[in-house]
């Protein structure tokens, strides 16, 4: 079951061989020189980005807030917030270039006097740095944008550490090992019995998934919503607790043909374990399949693994859907009105 032939016929633009090539992404990642804006004085960042490019601020964001020396605010639209300005430190992240909403920003964080920094593959983000003579730094393109991740989240990130903003090289220097190690166990040509990414896809194949994840694990959660819907095009539910605690479980009074991904980050609490303990309990009794992943060690290395093995299982999805993973023609439709 879901053995690299089938793949290949449903995924006919290699999908799955982008998410194959994350450890040597990080490892360009962590590697090549930034291009960063003279300004060091900030009270506040802001990060900019639509769709994969937005996920990937996102993550980064979640795992940097704590750490960060300054409030940070992720910006997924046309305009700014109204505190924006010379002290704020600005990074617009589009993968492909050419995204109406982050170009729309970056031009006004130029006329806010905002300190700007770029993340692209090129296109017109490319062009307009130059133009306006704002620090640009290109990211590798695999494919699409959400198989792009670890160069939008990686290069923004060392931008911020490199400004002295954040403290993250220890973090940093975890990622590629742990991504190898989830490489090594949910690819293709890892058979179906000991394949963790194959197992979930299996899991959700007719039902709805339902996503939980802890503090500090949301979005990998969202990620992989995203991906789903992209991927296999079918609908996710997402929910962070300890807030679906006092609202989100009440509809478990019956299981409705759903199954739980559940996502337990190193920020968990004891009150929240018991808790937890107990919605397990709740849903084993109403015959909920639960896939349950946990932090194996840095959280950003957590994050980051986590979104290479769901990925790949929303990858096996669309093969069990019959659905071509890559085009998502709805969305360019959308793009081009």
């Amino acid at each position: 079951m879901l053995g690299l032939m089938e793949i290949r016929a449903v995924d006919r633009q290699g999908l799955w061989e982008a998410y194959a090539r994350w450890p040597s992404a990080v490892r360009t990642s962590m590697n090549q020189v930034l291009s960063l804006p003279e300004k060091r004085d900030f009270d506040s960042v802001i990060l900019a980005g639509m769709g994969g490019s937005g996920s990937a601020c996102d993550i980064l964001a979640e795992w940097s807030r704590p750490a960060m020396k300054v409030p940070m605010t992720v910006v997924k639209e046309y305009h700014l917030p109204g505190f924006a300005g010379p002290r704020t430190l600005v990074m617009v992240v589009s993968l492909s270039g050419d995204t109406k909403e982050t170009l729309g920003i970056l031009s006004e964080a130029v006329d806010k006097r905002c300190a700007v920094a770029s993340v692209s593959s090129g296109g017109a983000v490319e062009r307009a740095s130059a133009g306006f003579r704002v620090p640009f730094n290109r990211v590798e393109k695999l494919l699409v944008a959400r198989a792009s991740t670890p160069g939008m989240v990686l290069v923004p990130g060392r931008i911020l550490s490199a400004l002295g903003l954040l403290d993250g090289q220890a973090e940093f220097g975890m990622v590629e090992g742990a991504v190898r190690r989830t490489l090594a166990r949910s690819n293709p040509s890892v058979s179906f019995g000991r394949n963790p990414s194959k197992k979930l896809a299996a899991t959700l194949f007719g039902r709805t998934a339902v996503v939980y994840a802890s503090t500090g694990a949301s979005s990998a959660a969202v990620h992989f919503k995203n991906s789903v819907n992209e991927n296999a095009k079918v609908p996710v539910l997402v929910e962070a607790y300890p807030e679906l605690f006092h609202n989100g479980v009440e509809t478990w009074k019956a299981s409705r043909n759903r199954a739980v991904v559940l996502l337990r980050g190193p920020r968990e609490g004891g009150q929240v374990k018991e808790k937890v303990v107990s919605l397990k309990r709740m849903l084993k009794k109403v015959g909920v399949p639960i896939s349950e992943f946990r932090s194996e060690g840095g959280e950003l290395a957590t994050l980051l693994s986590w979104c290479l093995a769901l990925d790949l299982a929303s990858v096996y999805l669309a093969v069990l859907e019959k659905e071509d993973p890559t085009p998502t023609p709805i969305l360019s439709r959308m793009r081009r009105s």
